[in-house]
């Protein structure tokens, strides 16, 4: 989404409010058709494998959006609404919480447990998972 750079400009007063909604909107929308192509170039290499799959990280979209809706198809889950307790915030942004990162799997691996990781090496709180192959 590029948001930082324009939310920083916001915070040190160098951008009105219409013009942060302007740059975020346009931003926003980039960063959701890119991240729609690359959920549908990711599921096409998908098709057929027969093997147990993750895919994790910071995914920059909420659930229920298209790229997670891309993502999981219908044979893959989301690990948090399987064991995750709460909301899984992975990101707070002007003091709003959103889980950005996620963490999809494939038949044949179980989840023992999901957390939100207390570590920040970026800007998101990481989601720690423990699997298990069936």
């Amino acid at each position: 989404n590029n948001f930082s750079p324009v939310l920083q400009s916001l915070k040190r007063h160098e951008l009105s409010i219409w013009k942060f909604a302007m740059i975020a909107t346009k931003s926003f929308s980039i960063g959701m058709q890119t991240r729609v192509r690359q959920a549908r170039l990711l599921r096409q290499h998908l098709i057929g494998q027969d093997i147990p799959t993750i895919i994790c990280g910071d995914l920059n979209d909420v659930s229920g959006s298209k790229t997670l809706h891309l993502l999981q198809g219908k044979s893959m889950r989301n690990a948090w609404w399987d064991k995750g307790v709460g909301r899984g915030t992975s990101l707070r942004v002007l003091g709003m919480p959103f889980r950005l990162d996620h963490v999809i799997y494939s038949e044949g691996i179980v989840i023992d447990d999901i957390y939100v990781g207390s570590s920040r090496m970026s800007d998101h709180y990481p989601l720690v998972c423990k699997f298990h192959l069936s």
